[in-house]
C-alpha cells in the first residue's frame, strides 16, 4: 500500500489517478493510511487522499475528512467539505462530533457550515440553529452545545459524549 500512496505524488496525473483508483479498490483497508497521507507536504497527494477517502467512504474516513476540514490549503478544505456532505450522514456525524469538542478553530466552523449546506431545506430544528450559530456567533460554548443537540437529535450521540457537551456548556 505504501507504495500506491507514494504514487500519489507522481509528477503524472494520469499515474497519480491510476493510484488513487487502486486504494479505492483496497477499501477500508486503505483508510489508515490514506489519513496518515492526509499530512503529507505536497498539496496534489492530499487532494488525492481527499478523493479516495470519500470514494471509499465509512467511519474512518470521515473522520479523517473532518481532520483535513483544517487544512492550511483552502482547496484541501473545500474537497474535504465537499467530500463529507457527500457521505450524507456518515459525513455529517464526525463534524457534529468536532464541533462539540471545538476549541475555536475557525477552519472547522467554516467547513462544518459548508457541510451543513449539503442539507439546506432538509435541516431539523437543532440542525438549523446549529447552521445559525455558525453564521453568527463566535462564543464556542453555545456553538457546543447547539452542535451537541444536533449531534443527538441524529440519535448519535451515547451517554458520555452527552455528559461531556454538558459539561463543556456549564
Amino acid at each position: 500500500m505504501t507504495y500506491w500512496i507514494d504514487e500519489l505524488n507522481n509528477p503524472s496525473s494520469v499515474e497519480r489517478r491510476r493510484a488513487r483508483i487502486v486504494l479505492i479498490e483496497m477499501g477500508q483497508d486503505a483508510v489508515p493510511g490514506l489519513v496518515a497521507a492526509l499530512n503529507d507536504p505536497h498539496v496534489q497527494v492530499r487532494q488525492e487522499v481527499v478523493k479516495a477517502l470519500e470514494a471509499i467512504g465509512g467511519d474512518a474516513a470521515a473522520r479523517g475528512l473532518v481532520g483535513a476540514l483544517e487544512d492550511q490549503d483552502v482547496g484541501i478544505r473545500w474537497l474535504a467539505a465537499e467530500a463529507l456532505g457527500e457521505l450524507g450522514t456518515a459525513g455529517l456525524k464526525p463534524v457534529l462530533e468536532a464541533l462539540v469538542h471545538d476549541n475555536g478553530m475557525s477552519w472547522l466552523r467554516e467547513g462544518a457550515k459548508h457541510v451543513l449546506h449539503f442539507y439546506k431545506g432538509e435541516l431539523n430544528k437543532p440542525l438549523e440553529q446549529l447552521l445559525s450559530a455558525l453564521d453568527n456567533s463566535t462564543i464556542t460554548e453555545a456553538l457546543t452545545w447547539d452542535a451537541g443537540v444536533a449531534l443527538q437529535s441524529l440519535g448519535a450521540m451515547n451517554r458520555q459524549a452527552q455528559a461531556e457537551t454538558l459539561h463543556a456548556w456549564k
